[in-house]
């Protein structure tokens, strides 16, 4: 755990890669120091269809789901991390970025590995 889920319209194609973009949110989570590195899952997922309110052509946005137990500042500091990485390590323009965590309601998750 966490489960990093990286939202982002089709067009950001044209800016940099699904690569790169898991790939700077992976290690930020690693970076923050709040996850045993083995447990961190990170994914894209691209919206060819969208809708957006404000100027801008292109859109990411990061759902960190992970198990209750972290305070508000310790997931406060992660979505500015991987914000400010995604700023920083990208060559991104004319694009939103945000960044959200979420704890899991541990009572209704499942998990099974199979070998």
């Amino acid at each position: 755990m966490p489960h990093c889920i990286i939202e982002h319209s089709t067009s950001t194609a044209t800016i940099t890669t699904d690569a790169a973009l898991v790939s700077t949110v992976h290690q930020a989570a690693i970076d923050s120091l709040l996850f045993e590195p083995a447990h961190i899952k990170t994914r894209s997922i691209a919206y060819q269809t969208f809708q957006l309110g404000d100027h801008h052509s292109h859109f990411i946005h990061v759902t960190v789901r992970l198990h209750q137990g972290r305070s508000e500042e310790q997931k406060k500091r992660l979505t500015n991390l991987i914000v400010e990485r995604l700023c920083t390590t990208l060559p991104l323009t004319d694009i939103t970025i945000t960044a959200e965590a979420i704890d899991i309601d541990t009572h209704a998750y499942a998990k099974a590995t199979l070998v």
